[in-house]
């Protein structure tokens, strides 16, 4: 369940660029993972500290191969791909 709310969250990530900015903005580990259980409430998605920090690890590790949809969007905006810079930063720690 974890997982696919943390799917879902960075669907409309991806599709909201003034939410990755948000996101991006985070200056450490803690303000990014609250940030992202706030927006995450905002849009109705139930995500939770240690099942999302889980989650986050599962849907970045290295060797997961990227879906064709995740493929689709690599060319996508910066503002998404700064939040996974960061989701990738921060969920290293």
């Amino acid at each position: 369940m974890a997982e696919e709310n943390a799917r879902t969250f960075f669907e409309a990530v991806e599709k909201d660029e003034e939410l990755a900015k948000r996101l991006s903005e985070a200056n450490s580990a803690e303000e990014f993972f609250d940030k992202i259980i706030e927006e995450g409430q905002k849009l109705g998605i139930s995500l939770a500290g240690d099942e999302l920090k889980t989650a986050i690890e599962e849907l970045t590790s290295e060797n997961r191969e990227l879906s064709d949809e995740e493929l689709e969007s690599v060319a996508g905006g910066a503002m998404y791909q700064d939040f996974r810079s960061k989701l990738g930063q921060f969920s290293a720690k």
